[in-house]
C-alpha cells in the first residue's frame, strides 16, 4: 500500500477504476450528473453511515464553496437522491465485484490474510443467506416472495454474503455476494442452495483454490455442494442435522472419536461469526442493512447492497492497515460513538484529505500521532 497515507485513497481508487466501466444507458444530451458521481455519492453515505450526508454537503458547498463529498470521495457534482436512484438502477452490481477481489489481493500482499489461515492452513469461509429488502407493495421481476396464512404476500431481496472468519477474531473479511433471485429463463423462485452453488462455481472458485474450508449450516450439507468443494481441492465443515442426514449419523457412530475433533469444532463454530460479526453488525450497528434505501425496477436494491458491503469491508481494512484510524477506533471502541463523531465533524468542517480528518480526531482525543 505504500504507507498509511495512501490506504484510504487506494481503496477508493479500486472503486473508481471499476466505475469507469459502468454502462450509461442514457440517450441524448441530458447528462448533468455522471454515473461516477452517482456511485461515489451513494457509497459516501454508507461509508459515513449518514443518510443525510449528501444534503449536508450540498449545504456546505453553498456556504463554504467546498464539501467533504468532493474532497474525501472525489465527487465533482452531487446528484439528488432520486437522481442517484435513477442513474444506478440499470447497473448490474457484478460490475463492482472486482473491488472485492482487489481488496483481497491487497490484504494478501500485506500478509494480513496469513493470520486468517486456520484449520488445515486454510481460510475459513462462512456462508449464509440474509434478507436486505422487504415490502408488501413494491416489487420487481427479481424479487422473491413469501405468502402468509392471512393471504398477504411479502416481496423481498436476499443474498448470500460470504466472509472469511477466524476463531477468536471479531473481524471478518467480506467477499463478493451472490444474489438469491430468479435466474434468466427460469420460472420458479431461486433458493439459497442454488445460489451457493453459483457462488462456489464462479466467484468462490478463486478463494477455494487459494486453500479454503467452507463453513455452513445444514442447508449447505448436500451432495452437489460438497462435490463442488472437493472437486476443486477445498474442504468443508457443514452442520448436519440428524433429521436430514439419518444414514450419515449411523456411519459416523461407527467410527472412533478423532484426534482433531477439538480443532474441527473450533473451526466449525466460527460459522456463527457471519451472523454475529457480519450480518448482525450490518443490520444493527449503523449500516442499516434492512432499511429500504431504494428498490428501483431493475438492479438498484442489489447495487446498494454491494456498496454497503464495500463500505463495511473498507472500514475493516482501514482498522487493520491505517494506524491512525486503528488508534481512533481502539480509543472509541463503540462503533456508534466513532461514527457519531465522524458524522458531526463532516457536517460542520470541510477536510481536504482523509488524513486531515484522522489527525483532527487524534488531536481532539489528545492522542499521539502513530504516523502513517
Amino acid at each position: 500500500m505504500g504507507g498509511d497515507k495512501r490506504i484510504f485513497n487506494s481503496l477508493l481508487g479500486y472503486l473508481e477504476s471499476t466505475i469507469k466501466h459502468l454502462p450509461d444507458v442514457r440517450t441524448g444530451n441530458n447528462k448533468v450528473y455522471t454515473i461516477r458521481d452517482a456511485v461515489l455519492s451513494a457509497f459516501s453515505t454508507f461509508f459515513i453511515q449518514c443518510p443525510s450526508f449528501l444534503s449536508y454537503q450540498i449545504l456546505m458547498e453553498k456556504n463554504k464553496g467546498n464539501n467533504n463529498c468532493r474532497t474525501l470521495f472525489g465527487v465533482h457534482s452531487i446528484p439528488g437522491d432520486n437522481q442517484i436512484r435513477n442513474l444506478l438502477d440499470p447497473i448490474d452490481p457484478k460490475y463492482l465485484f472486482p473491488v472485492f477481489s482487489n481488496t483481497f489481493e491487497t490484504l494478501k500482499k500485506e500478509k494480513l490474510l496469513d493470520t486468517y489461515r486456520s484449520y488445515f492452513d486454510t481460510y475459513l469461509i462462512a456462508m449464509d443467506g440474509t434478507w436486505f429488502y422487504s415490502s408488501e407493495k413494491i416489487s420487481c421481476e427479481q424479487c422473491l416472495h413469501k405468502d402468509h396464512r392471512d393471504g398477504k404476500r411479502t416481496y423481498y431481496h436476499s443474498a448470500i454474503t460470504p466472509v472469511i472468519v477466524k476463531p477468536g477474531c471479531n473481524k471478518v473479511i467480506s467477499l463478493e455476494p451472490e444474489f438469491i433471485q430468479k435466474q434468466d429463463g427460469k420460472e420458479k423462485q431461486d433458493c439459497e442452495n442454488a445460489a451457493a452453488k453459483r457462488w462456489l462455481l464462479n466467484k468462490g472458485l478463486k478463494y477455494i483454490q487459494e486453500g479454503a474450508t467452507l463453513l455452513g449450516d445444514d442447508l449447505y450439507c448436500r451432495q452437489p455442494i460438497c462435490e463442488i468443494v472437493l472437486s476443486n481441492k477445498g474442504n468443508f465443515i457443514f452442520t448436519c442435522k440428524a433429521s436430514s442426514h439419518k444414514y450419515l449419523y449411523e456411519w459416523i457412530d461407527a467410527f472412533d472419536p478423532k484426534e482433531n475433533v477439538i480443532q474441527i469444532i473450533e473451526a466449525g463454530r466460527s460459522r456463527w461469526k457471519i451472523e454475529n460479526e457480519h450480518n448482525n453488525t450490518l443490520k444493527t450497528k449503523g449500516y442499516n442493512l434492512s432499511n429500504n434505501f431504494g428498490h428501483g425496477i431493475e438492479n438498484l436494491s442489489n447495487l446498494l447492497l454491494a456498496l454497503n458491503l464495500l463500505a463495511f469491508l473498507f472500514h475493516t481494512v482501514l482498522e487493520y492497515l491505517d494506524k491512525r484510524y486503528a488508534l481512533i477506533r481502539k480509543t472509541l471502541p463503540r462503533r456508534a460513538t466513532f461514527f457519531n463523531d465522524l458524522r458531526a465533524l463532516t457536517r460542520y468542517i470541510c477536510f481536504l484529505h482523509w488524513q486531515d480528518l484522522m489527525l483532527f480526531m487524534l488531536r481532539g482525543l489528545e492522542l499521539e500521532d502513530p504516523g502513517g
